[in-house]
Parts: C-alpha cells; sequence; structure tokens
C-alpha cells in the first residue's frame, strides 16, 4: 500500500484547460472507467463571455 493513494468518496478536482478551478466529483472505486457526461448543453454569452449550460 505505499505506492496508494487514500482518497474519500467525494474529491476536488480542476480542469483548467476547460477554465473549471474546482468542481467536485464523486469516487466510484468499482468503476472500471471514467466518465463526464452531458447532453442538451448550450452555449451563451455572459458578461462578453462564452458559457455552457
Amino acid at each position: 500500500m505505499q505506492d496508494k493513494t487514500l482518497i474519500g468518496s467525494e474529491e476536488w478536482c480542476s480542469f483548467p484547460q476547460l477554465g473549471i478551478p474546482a468542481i467536485k466529483a464523486r469516487v466510484d472505486s468499482g468503476a472500471k472507467t471514467s466518465a463526464l457526461h452531458a447532453i442538451n448543453i448550450k452555449v451563451f454569452d455572459k458578461n462578453g463571455e462564452e458559457w455552457l449550460k
């Protein structure tokens, strides 16, 4: 167990290339893969910046 990291059921993650400084992610220790899933994505303007919802 020397090279393993202990994590909780939720952890803070960041996606700097997407402009997301911090987001809480739920950890699924039984999962074999990872994914972010989004449908019906809409682009909109907020204060002169492009955002998604």
